[in-house]
């Protein structure tokens, strides 16, 4: 601390002395007298000589005689109190420093707190002017206007944010193809002969049969937003429709003709004789085979054309706006946790400063001394402001005294004409303008005689 403990005692005993020599003066120094009616009466005859009269009246209506016989007795009063002020004040001093510095620190606290905001405020800022910010918030617009005007959120089990399609979505049409490629791949090893290639056969009418089932599926459930009456000609998909759906002919057609060709080839070839020389033949049906052949792709086709119905919105538009809306979203998060991270950081720091702050406040806020050298100056304080409204009440109160018998005085003698006199130039007045004049209690009466105790350190600390 700036005073050690052996000479803020004495300073203090000295502080104590003074705030009880205020209380004294305050308690016994009887408060000056109202004027009596003589002693108006002797100011009016100063003011009002035979003739015209002339007030040389100042900003707070006050006439010279008045001015002085009002206030002479006021100051009187406050000398006392003023030198006693005076005194406290300098006994004070040694205190105020270390209130000052009590209140710097508080302050320099609100200086952390508010350089942390506008940092924070800065950088959300930034935030908010960056092109991931503003995509995200068109797109959540768009996002929001379209779930108001569907009953339900949108079907999304056949896309995703984060790849081009649904991983489960895109397993099951795996699954589809797996199925077609399991019934054909007999067909086509029969037909070709070589495994190599009826393998790749047997891959393509898969892969050909999933996106063709896919394609089905999908405007299936999307028909009337695709093809209704309320979608232009123009804007309809003919052209991809006509396309996969002659693909589909296309598999069918050439798996069921592979079918045929490999079961009459194995008929052909197939031996007649037996171990004993007998004749015997393998009856085939060619018809039924294709048939069956053709019904399980079928069956497959169909099967993927229900999962995709399935998985799959009836408003393609609002899967897109929705599809739109959570990839910026992700990549505003990611922009969001950076804001986040350094927000922390600026909290952080700002919150190390703060309880360093706190800490040095802490060794003010335990100084006995120092909280009872406030104490007492708040008391003081609080005589000084009831003083000052005391003299106040009382100047009012004699200056309307005064003016209200000074204008019944001149209603009496109306030979007597009044001028005021300000800035140097004299004007002629009658008893109402001089009746509707401000009275003020005059600004250099509270602030020469009323005490004016320290402020520092109004905001730190309890009495």
């Amino acid at each position: 601390m700036d005073v050690s403990d052996d000479i803020e005692q004495p300073q203090l005993e000295d502080l104590r002395a003074v705030a009880e020599k205020a209380r004294r003066l305050i308690r016994e120094s009887p408060f000056p007298s109202p004027l009596t009616d003589c002693e108006v009466t002797e100011i009016l005859e100063k003011e009002i000589a035979p003739g015209n009269v002339i007030f040389d009246f100042d900003h707070n209506g006050f006439p010279p005689v008045a001015r002085e016989a009002i206030l002479g007795r006021i100051r009187e009063y406050l000398k006392g109190f003023s030198e006693v002020i005076t005194e406290f004040n300098a006994r004070f001093q040694p205190f105020s420093v270390r209130l000052a510095e009590w209140k710097g620190l508080l302050g320099k606290i609100d200086v952390l707190a508010s350089r942390r905001d506008d940092a924070i405020a800065s950088e959300k800022a930034r935030l908010d002017r960056e092109d991931i910010s503003k995509q995200y918030r068109e797109t959540k617009t768009k996002y929001d206007h379209q779930v108001e005007i569907h009953p339900n959120l949108p079907n999304m089990k056949a896309v995703s944010a984060r790849f081009p399609i649904n991983p489960v979505y895109m397993l099951v049409l795996l699954c589809v193809g797996i199925a077609e490629f399991i019934i054909n791949y007999d067909t086509l090893l029969r037909f070709w002969g070589i495994p190599a290639i009826a393998l790749a056969n047997a891959i393509i009418f898969a892969l050909g049969l999933a996106m063709v089932s896919h394609f089905h599926g999908a405007t299936l459930k999307q028909w009337t937003r695709k093809f209704g009456r309320a979608t232009d000609s123009r804007d309809r998909p003919y052209g991809p429709l006509i396309l996969v759906t002659f693909l589909l002919i296309v598999i069918i057609a050439t798996v069921g003709w592979m079918r045929y060709q490999a079961v009459t080839s194995a008929m052909h070839t197939q031996n007649f004789g037996n171990l004993l020389g007998n004749q015997f033949a393998i009856k085939v049906n060619p018809a039924q085979e294709v048939i069956i052949s053709l019904g399980a792709n079928i069956l497959v086709w169909l099967v993927g054309i229900l999962f995709a119905y399935w998985a799959h919105d009836p408003d393609p538009l609002y899967v897109e706006t929705a599809l739109d809306y959570l990839r910026t979203r992700k990549k505003y998060r990611q922009a969001r946790r950076q804001f986040e991270r350094k927000e922390e950081q600026f909290t952080q720091k700002c919150k190390n400063d703060i309880a360093e702050q706190y800490s040095r406040q802490q060794k003010f806020e335990g100084d006995p001394v120092l909280k009872e050298s406030k104490n007492l100056r708040d008391q003081v304080r609080k005589l000084a402001d009831g003083l000052a409204e005391q003299v106040t009440t009382f100047i009012n109160t004699q200056h309307f005294h005064y003016r209200n018998t000074l204008i019944n005085s001149l209603a009496e003698h109306s030979e007597i004409e009044v001028f005021k006199s300000q800035s140097g130039r004299i004007s002629k007045i009658d008893i109402q303008e001089y009746q509707t004049l401000d009275l003020a209690v005059p600004n250099e009466m509270l602030g020469n005689f009323v005490l004016q105790v320290e402020d520092l350190g109004d905001e730190i600390g309890g009495s």
